[in-house]
C-alpha cells in the first residue's frame, strides 16, 4: 500500500474515531439550539459525498463503470422520487423528502464505494481502533453519569436510566453492540490488556445504565457466542487460555445475573415483564413488583417487545397499499399530507418496514443491491469454508457483530437508516467478506 493510500486510511480512521464527539456535538446542539441541521448531519454528508467523488476519481475503470451506473440508477430513482412528492404534495415537501434521501441512501452510497475501495487497495484496520471508539462512548456515559450531567434516556413514560451526553439512546445501544465483539476478539486473541479490561467493565456499565433492551440483550447473545468459541478452541487446539477464559466469562455472565435487577435496564425490565432478575432481598425487606400493566395476551407482549412499532407498522403499511401505483414504486416517502398541512410521518422504526413504505419497490431495490452481493457472497463462502470459519474467532465475532446489526435493523431499528450506526455495519461487512475471502483463497492453495 503506498503513502497515499495510508493517508486516505488514516483519514478514514479519523472519522471513525471522531464519531462519539460528533454525537455529542450533535446532542448538545439538538437538545439546547434546538438545530435540525446539525454538525452530525453535516459531517456525515460531508464524507458520503467524497468517498463516492473519491471511488469514481481513483478506481480501475471497470470499476469506475460499475459504480458510476450504480449511481446513475440512484439518481433517477430519486429525482422520480422527488417529482411525485412534489406533484402530490407541493414544493414545501422537497426539503423534508430531500433530508429523509440523505439519511436513508447514506449507507449504500458508502457502502459501495468503501467496499471497491477495499478491494483494489485491501486497507487493514487495526481492531484497537473500533476499541477506542466503544470506550469513547462507553466513557463518555460513564463520566456524565458520575458528573450528574448525564441526560436521561426517556424523557416521557416510567422508564429509567442516562445515555451520557448522547441524543438517540437507540443509536448509541446500537453502536455498542456493534462493536463490542471487535472488543472481545481483543480480549480473546491477545494477551492481558487492562485497557481492554477497563473498557470491557465499561461496556457492561453503560448497557446496564441506559436501561434499553437492544444493547442488553445484543451482548447477552455476544456472551453466549463467546462461550461457545472458548468451548470450540478449547477442545480444536487444547488451549488451556481459552478455558479460563470461557470461565471467566461465564462468572461475569453469573454477576451479571445477580446484579442487573439493581439497575436501570433490570428496573425497566421487570417494571414491563414482572420479576425476572435474581435479587437478594434483606430481612425485614418488604418484596414489591414492578409491574404495573401484567402482559396477559401474545399481542400484549409482542406490542411492548417492539416497544409499540407494529402500531405505527400497520398505519404506514396501510397508507402505502391503499395509495397510489407510483407510491408503491416509489414510497410514501417521510411526510403526510392532511388538508394541504404537510407533516413529516411518524417512522415504525424497523429499518426493514421504513425502507421499504418509504422507498417503494424501486427504491427498496436500489438501496439493497450492494448490501446483498456483500452479504449473500459472505454467506455462501462461509458455507463453503464452514470447517476453516468455526475454528476462526475472528471471523465468528465479527460476524455476529453483522448479524446483530441486521437483527437490531428489524426489531429496533435505528441501524440501516442511521448514519451514525450504519457506517460500522458498512465497515464490517466489507472486512468480514475480505476475510472469508482470504479463508477461500487459503483453501484453494492447499487443494
Amino acid at each position: 500500500m503506498g503513502k497515499k493510500q495510508n493517508k486516505i486510511l488514516n483519514l478514514f480512521l479519523i472519522y471513525i474515531m471522531i464519531q462519539p464527539v460528533v454525537d455529542v456535538f450533535t446532542s448538545l446542539s439538538v437538545r439546547y439550539l434546538e438545530m435540525s441541521l446539525t454538525i452530525g448531519v453535516l459531517i456525515r454528508t460531508l464524507f458520503m459525498v467524497v468517498v463516492a467523488i473519491y471511488a469514481l476519481v481513483v478506481l480501475d475503470k471497470k470499476d469506475k463503470i460499475k459504480l458510476f451506473i450504480y449511481y446513475a440508477l440512484m439518481a433517477v430513482y430519486m429525482i422520480g422520487f422527488l417529482a411525485v412528492s412534489f406533484v402530490e404534495n407541493g414544493a414545501s415537501s422537497i426539503i423534508i423528502q430531500m433530508k429523509g434521501l440523505v439519511r436513508t441512501f447514506y449507507l449504500p452510497v458508502a457502502i459501495a464505494a468503501l467496499f471497491l475501495l477495499f478491494r483494489k487497495n485491501r486497507y487493514q484496520i487495526n481492531h484497537q481502533v473500533f476499541v477506542a471508539t466503544l470506550f469513547l462512548y462507553t466513557a463518555t456515559i460513564f463520566i456524565a453519569r458520575l458528573s450528574g450531567a448525564a441526560f436521561s434516556t426517556y424523557n416521557t413514560g416510567l422508564g429509567v436510566g442516562t445515555v451520557g451526553l448522547y441524543y438517540a439512546a437507540n443509536e448509541i445501544g446500537a453502536i455498542l453492540c456493534i462493536l463490542a465483539p471487535i472488543l472481545v476478539i481483543q480480549l480473546l486473541t491477545q494477551k492481558l490488556n487492562w485497557g481492554n479490561v477497563v473498557s470491557l467493565v465499561l461496556l457492561i456499565f453503560a448497557i446496564f445504565e441506559m436501561g434499553t433492551k437492544v444493547p442488553f440483550l445484543g451482548v447477552l447473545g455476544l456472551a453466549f457466542v463467546t462461550i461457545v468459541i472458548c468451548i470450540i478452541q478449547y477442545f480444536a487446539k487444547k488451549d488451556k487460555g481459552y478455558l479460563r477464559k470461557g470461565l471467566a466469562t461465564i462468572g461475569i455472565l453469573v454477576v451479571c445475573i445477580f446484579v442487573v435487577g439493581y439497575t436501570p435496564i433490570g428496573n425497566n425490565m421487570e417494571r414491563v415483564y414482572g420479576p425476572i432478575f435474581p435479587k437478594i432481598i434483606q430481612v425485614g425487606e418488604e418484596q414489591t413488583t414492578t409491574n404495573n400493566k401484567p402482559i396477559t395476551t401474545f399481542q400484549e407482549f409482542q406490542t411492548e417487545s417492539v416497544s409499540g412499532r407494529d402500531e405505527f407498522l400497520k398505519a404506514n403499511k396501510e397508507k402505502f397499499f391503499s395509495g397510489s401505483s407510483l407510491d408503491r414504486i416509489f414510497g410514501i416517502g417521510y411526510l403526510t399530507n392532511i388538508n394541504g398541512e404537510v407533516k413529516e410521518t411518524k417512522l415504525v422504526e424497523m429499518d426493514y418496514f421504513d425502507i421499504f413504505f418509504n422507498q417503494g419497490y424501486l427504491g427498496t431495490i436500489v438501496f439493497f443491491a450492494p448490501i446483498a452481493y456483500i452479504a449473500l457472497v459472505t454467506i455462501w463462502n462461509l458455507l463453503k469454508n464452514f470447517k476453516k470459519m468455526i475454528l476462526d474467532p475472528e471471523i465468528l465475532l465479527m460476524g455476529y457483530s453483522v448479524f446483530i446489526s441486521f437483527g437490531i435493523a428489524l426489531l429496533a431499528g435505528h441501524v440501516l437508516v442511521a448514519p451514525a450506526v450504519s457506517i460500522y455495519m458498512a465497515v464490517f461487512m466489507i472486512l468480514l467478506y475480505f476475510k472469508v475471502e482470504d479463508l477461500k483463497k487459503q483453501k484453494e492453495i492447499v487443494e
